[in-house]
């Protein structure tokens, strides 16, 4: 990792300006008066969500950038970045579900529940794990690679035979 810690300040402000702007901007009667039509939110909803997904989404960028920034030197820190994008994706969607059940009910009853069940299943078994385990090594550590089986480079054939 590196001794620096500005890389994180971005990000941080990003996500707190955004929960910040969401309430600020749907309290706006310029927004109060608006929908959206196919999807059936009114404004203030619409853009609470927006903002929320939003920061959620930087949230999982911010988890990326963060496993990225973690050194694999076999001890703590590599199972610390093993884990970091996959809990950071569960977070990620418990929030938005909640996201979704506070101000997008509209959208959900509009979509079904249960398409919105089935994209949440999806995308938990698509996490990706930095660092893939191999089967049989638990820990955080990368796993020595199984060698290969050596095989012979000796000609096949009569004088292969011989001695």
């Amino acid at each position: 990792m590196s001794k620096s810690w500005t890389w994180i300040a971005p990000y941080t402000f990003a996500i707190l300006a955004l929960f910040l702007a969401g309430p600020l901007l749907s309290s706006l009667a310029l927004v109060q008066s608006v929908s959206v039509p196919y999807l059936q939110l009114s404004g203030p909803h619409a853009i609470r969500l927006v903002a929320n997904l939003l920061a959620l989404v930087i949230l999982w960028i911010f988890a990326f950038a963060a496993s990225q920034q973690i050194p694999d030197n076999g001890r703590g820190s590599s199972f610390l970045r093993n884990l970091v994008l996959p809990l950071t994706t569960l977070v990620v969607i418990l929030f938005a579900n909640k996201a979704f059940r506070t101000v997008g009910l509209p959208l959900i009853e509009q979509m079904g529940p249960s398409s919105i069940r089935h994209g949440a299943m999806q995308s938990v078994s698509s996490v990706p794990v930095s660092g893939s385990l191999q089967p049989g090594c638990l820990t955080g550590v990368r796993c020595a690679k199984p060698s290969l089986p050596q095989t012979d480079t000796a000609p096949r054939g009569a004088g292969a035979l011989r001695g």
